[in-house]
């Protein structure tokens, strides 16, 4: 089980990867295309409006397609599109490309968690899906490596089309994977989903009751985009897209998307060491991702995303409060940069991972498609446009201002988390839809 979720998770790693390597590129390819602020924030964030379209259009496409498939599809968008955004010889072709990059990447984070929540025992679904979000930040550790060493050369063309390698191993790798029992039901191939059930679970009964609830599932809700607009359905959609909108409006890709450039803001003028205090941000994401990945099913979802957010609004307001401070004190300088990576830390350890463990829980299966999708593209248009509003904002307001702004978000997504957000963890995803989301 664990072998089959990393190899759907490669997805994952392209994902990280791909909008992580922008961070360092974007020093150099803004003086090769003498790029200005607006055109910094297009080349970054054309790649979010690619991910909103590749999202919302993945839930038709892995229904009649089914799981597997879509993503050995993915692989080859990846594939295409990271050459050529390598290859790009002006920067129409590059914004193209990079769109392109985008629909990959949207594709990648709808399909996948998608896929691994269908497939995973309950005990294991949230450490399981995690593994997704693990690759995702090792892909962005891997970026921000890769973009360390290569700054001396400057060679943004082989910081974009590195991310090509993994992309093959995936397409060759989905070959190995089974197709999800629920989609094979939802196909009304229940031999073969009972088949696959088998294969996967500790004994035959226990895949026999699993198979009964999946057919009971079926059976309660249809799956029309019209039954999301039931009272049954339409709370947890709302949950889906809230929940979505706040990963993002807490601000952590101004971090993670133009941390170089965030530092250079703030006083620092040696790019090696701007790139090293973000591998760092790196590090700390993907660490505590895994921190996640071992206490997710153990402690619950609800907890750990309230912890997280708290962590977050608090040391969003060190962070505005540091930034208005002379960095040449040791003390403002030391509080800025702690509050920097804490919140990156409580970021990681909550939301960052949780949003798609939850949004691939809390649907009945009927129309968990079409919501997840709708989830995924609401969180790709928020990312963008806090990414296309973020240097702008800079440059308007402050650092400390705009930190300021996003510590608002952060608490009144808190307050929201706290009323409305149900504990899912524990639970099979029929019994999330009969027990939890009816109490």
């Amino acid at each position: 089980m664990r072998r089959v979720c990393g190899i759907a998770a490669l997805a994952g790693l392209l994902f990280g990867y791909d909008t992580g390597i922008i961070s360092g590129a974007i020093f150099f390819i803004r003086s090769s295309f003498s790029l200005n602020v607006f055109t910094t924030e297009l080349v970054v964030a054309v790649v979010l409006l690619g991910a909103a379209l590749g999202s919302i259009c993945s839930a038709k496409i892995s229904n009649v397609l089914g799981r597997k498939t879509i993503i050995k599809i993915d692989a080859v968008i990846f594939m295409i599109s990271t050459l050529f955004s390598a290859l790009a010889p002006n920067l129409s072709c590059l914004i193209l490309a990079r769109l392109v990059v985008g629909i990959a990447i949207g594709i990648a984070c709808y399909i996948v968690p998608l896929y691994i929540s269908e497939l995973a025992p309950a005990h294991l679904r949230g450490r399981l899906v995690a593994y997704n979000t693990i690759a995702v930040t090792g892909g962005i550790v891997v970026s921000y490596l890769i973009g360390y060493f290569l700054s001396p050369t400057e060679s943004w063309r082989m910081m974009l089309g590195i991310g090509v390698l993994p992309a093959l191993i995936l397409w060759i790798a989905v070959g190995y994977l089974p197709e999800s029992p629920r989609w094979l039901a939802k196909q009304g191939q229940f031999q073969e989903a009972q088949l696959m059930l088998r294969k996967m679970r500790v004994c035959e009964a226990e895949a026999d009751e699993e198979l009964v609830a999946i057919v009971d599932s079926l059976n309660q809700v249809g799956s029309s985009w019209r039954e999301l607009l039931t009272p049954s359905i339409r709370g947890v959609v709302i949950i889906g897209i809230v929940l979505a909108i706040v990963q993002q409006v807490t601000g952590i890709n101004t971090i993670l998307y133009y941390a170089p450039l965030l530092f250079q803001s703030i006083g620092f003028q040696s790019v090696s060491v701007m790139m090293l205090l973000t591998l760092i941000v790196g590090l700390i994401n993907f660490l505590m991702t895994i921190f996640v990945m071992l206490r997710v099913d153990k402690v619950g979802r609800r907890s750990l995303l309230l912890w997280g957010l708290f962590s977050m609004t608090v040391s969003l307001l060190f962070l505005s409060l540091s930034l208005k401070g002379d960095f040449q004190k040791p003390f403002i300088f030391w509080t800025m940069i702690i509050s920097l990576f804490t919140f990156v830390a409580a970021y990681a350890g909550s939301i960052g991972c949780i949003f798609w463990i939850v949004i691939a829980e809390i649907y009945p299966l009927q129309v968990r498609g079409i919501s997840m999708g709708i989830a995924a593209s609401a969180n790709w248009g928020a990312n963008l446009l806090v990414t296309m509003t973020f240097l702008s904002l800079l440059n308007a307001l402050g650092p400390s201002n705009t930190f300021l702004c996003y510590a608002v978000c952060c608490f009144l997504s808190l307050v929201f988390c706290y009323y409305y957000l149900p504990e899912t963890a524990k639970y099979s995803l029929e019994e999330i839809q009969s027990k939890v989301l009816k109490s």
